[in-house]
């Protein structure tokens, strides 16, 4: 025997009883996937584009709509994760990156859409708060004709500058009611510091008749006598400037049949 049969040697020819696939024990499980090979589109990455593209129901300004594009990035890191573990058996990166682009869109422009109009609603309601605190001011010093300037045309077609400052001076100065102490909205102290900013509670909406814009608020008439009195008062933007519409309650108008408890 040869001295390459004795260290073990398999030899070329027939009757060897060695398994030939023997040595390919140690193949990679992936082998074999070439560029040939089927690659699977991972359904996971599929549904987070779906989701990215249905994230455009978030413009029809609903805020619980936002939890579809929430949903479509969480499935879409979902998506790389399970792609990135499936070594090389599946694709989708790119639909994954899509989904992620598409919810952050949508959902960002929902987003800040709204903090626009926190914006500007905090705004209205500092401008209607120095409305309110003018109108505090003149009263307290018997300047009617300046608190009625603070009202719009609408209210001085319909209240006489005279029927107004008998009204007011009736108030301020009751025997009943006592001294008017202050007038203040919702969450405003009685002497509001230099600079302060309303922001409590107030209505906003359009008004049916014109397309403008109106909102009401709870005016606290404090007295010296009589304590907190509540009075309802609507406002109306003029030209960009918050004015007083109307304080029903004091100067009460005749309605017409069907026609709303509002300023129209």
């Amino acid at each position: 025997m040869s001295q390459t049969q004795q260290s073990g040697s398999p030899p070329n020819g027939a009757g060897s009883d060695v398994d030939p696939l023997a040595s390919l024990h140690k193949m990679s499980t992936t082998a074999g996937l070439g560029s040939t090979d089927y690659v699977e589109v991972n359904p996971t990455a599929i549904a987070a584009v779906v989701l990215g593209v249905a994230s455009a129901v978030t413009l029809f300004n609903e805020r619980l709509l936002l939890l579809v594009p929430a949903a479509g990035i969480v499935t879409a890191i979902l998506a790389f994760r399970q792609i990135s573990r499936s070594n090389g058996t599946q694709t989708g990166r790119l639909l994954a990156v899509l989904a992620i682009v598409l919810s952050l869109a949508f959902g960002g422009i929902v987003f800040g859409r709204d903090l626009i109009e926190r914006h500007r609603e905090a705004q209205n309601k500092a401008a209607i708060g120095a409305v309110v605190m003018d109108f505090d001011k003149h009263l307290k010093a018997g300047e009617f004709d300046a608190a009625y300037q603070l009202f719009d045309d609408r209210f001085r077609q319909r209240v006489a500058a005279t029927h107004f400052a008998d009204t007011m001076k009736f108030v301020t100065t009751s025997e009943m009611y006592g001294k008017l102490q202050s007038v203040t909205l919702p969450g405003m102290p009685a002497n509001p510091p230099p600079g302060y900013r309303w922001d409590g509670l107030a209505e906003f909406m359009v008004d049916e008749a014109n397309g403008g814009n109106i909102a009401t608020a709870h005016m606290a008439w404090n007295f010296e006598k009589a304590g907190e009195v509540r009075q309802q008062a609507w406002f109306r933007i003029i030209d960009g400037k918050w004015m007083l519409e109307d304080i029903p309650g004091m100067f009460p108008r005749q309605k017409k049949p069907g026609e709303p408890d509002m300023p129209g």
